[in-house]
Parts: C-alpha cells; structure tokens; sequence
C-alpha cells in the first residue's frame, strides 16, 4: 500500500494576513531600536508587499506615523527614549490605526497595555 506524499509549502512570513481585512496593508511604520530585529520585520513585511518606514526611537516613530499616514503600526515596547506603551498612547490620541506590539519582555504584567 502506497501513500503519497504532499510537497510542503515554504513557510510564509504574516500568511495570516491574507485572509483578514490587513491583506490590503501597504504602508508600514516600523519602530524598533535593534538593526536586526528591524530588518528581520522589514524584509518580512516587504516580501508581502508591503512598504516599511523604519524608526529607531519612539519620537521618530511618531513623526513617521503623522506625517507617512500608515496602515499599521508595529512597536517594540522597548524603545530606547521612552516607553513603548507612552508611544502607543500618544498615537491613540490621534488614530485608530492598528498596531502590533514586539516585546521580549518576560514579565506578563509588564506587557499589559492601557
């Protein structure tokens, strides 16, 4: 008795975008301070089409999101000149856009957001 075998895909970095209402995303805004992680999330997301603006602090991350007008925003709470969580607070005072959160914070009660 033979079975077959099924080729596999190649793993696709955010694939599960394509089915919800962010498949349509084209401009990002990318706020890390680590080159890295920055440019892991940058060749990830531009592989699904999509165009990064990247920022290394949480001040430059503001005046990138106000003046490129992003689909979404993705954070790393651990940004060098401020809190993660201030920066996401100052951008809920002015949009709704969404936002992704990165952190290697272990600690649950310190990743729990406002």
């Amino acid at each position: 008795m033979k079975t077959s075998k099924r080729a596999r895909r190649p793993a696709r970095p955010f694939s599960c975008l394509e089915s919800s209402n962010y498949s349509n995303l084209a401009t990002v805004v990318l706020i890390e301070d680590e080159k890295q992680n920055r440019r892991f999330v940058r060749v990830s997301l531009e592989t699904q089409g999509m165009t990064v603006h990247e920022a290394e602090t949480g001040k430059q991350g503001l005046v990138e999101a106000a003046t490129r007008k992003p689909d979404l925003v993705v954070i790393d709470l651990g940004v060098p000149d401020t809190n993660g969580i201030d920066v996401i607070r100052e951008l809920r005072s002015w949009t709704e856009l969404p936002i992704i959160v990165l952190s290697a914070r272990m600690r649950k009660s310190r990743k729990s957001l406002p």
